[in-house]
């Protein structure tokens, strides 16, 4: 046992589980015979149409593939290896981009971005795409303080 479970389990009061596993179901009962995704399965998933429409894009017959290639053993795991790691080098480089920024200007990024607040609120500011999107996804999410 790590230590930080021992830390998670004093803090909230959690016990053990034993004899926990996770269990894989079969293909056959994941995948059909064409390589699709069992109509079964779709009716679990959230969205099926985009799940349907996943694995018609990662199967490729043009390299003779009879299934996605997200598929379990069929290169799934180097494709999230992929993802994760472009994902990380993403945030990393957007941190270093945030330091060297700080370390130019002279002034920390927490409070820049105090200063970019209040230039949003007043309508001052330069904007870029992204802050007007975040701006419209928080109008729409986040639900109003002032109660």
């Amino acid at each position: 046992k790590g230590v930080w479970w021992e830390f998670c389990r004093h803090t909230f009061r959690l016990t053990d589980i034993v004899g926990f596993k996770f269990e894989k179901l079969p293909d056959n009962e994941i995948w059909a015979a064409d390589g699709t995704l069992h109509p079964q399965r779709l009716q679990h998933l959230p969205i099926p149409s985009f799940f349907r429409c996943l694995v018609r894009a990662t199967t490729w017959k043009c390299m003779k593939m009879r299934t996605s290639f997200l598929r379990v053993g069929f290169g799934s795991m180097r494709v999230q290896q992929l993802f994760s790691m472009l994902l990380l080098m993403a945030v990393y480089a957007r941190q270093l981009l945030v330091v060297l920024n700080a370390t130019d200007s002279n002034v920390l990024p927490a409070a820049r971005d105090l200063c970019e607040e209040i230039k949003l609120e007043d309508g001052d500011a330069k904007t870029s795409w992204a802050s007007w999107a975040w701006d419209k996804l928080a109008s729409v999410l986040l639900v109003d303080m002032n109660v």
